[in-house]
């Protein structure tokens, strides 16, 4: 499970990648909007947006839907915003993201590694409204 956190102008503020063990594609996009919205309540941000490329993902968090594994961290930490906007974007334009979820994939479970500098291995962060192409 991996996610980047990202100023107004999308400035790198944070990532982190976490070791989850043995589960579904589903779960850790579950997991790694949680991770990112305790992150955002740690430091005091309350008027967020949390963009993935998980539509299904999206969808839970919108509906209410939440799987049971994170339900009641999800009750907790809701009513502590004053605004949560769920967006979902292409994968192409969610890359740095999931080279952290890449990365956590390869931790073992527990496994935790922060980062508050921009890594070496995240040469550049996708911005929301550039264009992107893609040739294959």
């Amino acid at each position: 499970m991996g996610f980047v956190c990202r100023g107004e102008n999308g400035e790198f503020i944070y990532a982190e990648s976490r070791g989850l063990g043995i589960t579904t594609n589903f779960i850790d996009e579950i997991m790694a909007i949680i991770g990112a919205v305790e992150w955002a309540v740690e430091h005091n941000n309350f008027d967020i947006r949390v963009q993935s490329d998980s539509n299904a993902a999206i969808t839970a968090y919108k509906s209410e839907k939440v799987p049971w594994i994170e339900q009641a961290s999800w009750q907790q930490i809701k009513v502590m915003f004053r605004r949560i906007q769920f967006i979902h974007s292409m994968r192409e334009i969610n890359s740095s993201a999931d080279v952290m979820a890449k990365k956590g994939a390869g931790l073992s479970r527990g496994v935790c590694q922060k980062y508050s500098t921009k890594p070496a291995f995240l040469p550049s962060l996708e911005m929301p409204d550039k264009i992107y192409y893609r040739c294959c």
